[in-house]
């Protein structure tokens, strides 16, 4: 996104998202941005069904938002990994396996969920 359009379009980007995620989510979800380009969802009392659906409505809307700049339409879509942490299990461990899925996502073409199970 920079290289093509811009430092300043990245970050109206990444605040477009962050709105769509926000404007999703329930209102004792926590959002936060993780890395450069990624954030991270803590999405409470779901089972594995429930939390797919989440990942794919964040999916489809952000797909659907998009942003103006210098005259041209930008939209982008996302990638997503989940997984539904065990009660004491090593967030170390939640973060690699998460990362994990995000980046099988990405390998499968980009703009989809993959899930513990799927």
């Amino acid at each position: 996104m920079n290289d093509s359009y811009g430092h300043e379009c990245g970050d109206k980007v990444l605040r477009m998202v962050a709105h769509t995620l926000i404007k999703t989510s329930r209102s004792f979800d926590t959002i936060g941005r993780w890395e450069g380009e990624e954030f991270i969802i803590l999405v409470p009392n779901v089972d594995e069904k429930l939390l797919t659906r989440i990942a794919e409505r964040y999916r489809a809307l952000v797909a659907k938002s998009f942003i103006s700049h210098a005259g041209a339409t930008v939209a982008v879509t996302i990638s997503i990994g989940a997984i539904l942490a065990v009660p004491g299990e090593e967030i170390e461990n939640l973060l690699t396996l998460v990362d994990k899925l995000l980046y099988l996502s990405k390998k499968q073409g980009r703009n989809c969920v993959t899930c513990v199970g799927d």
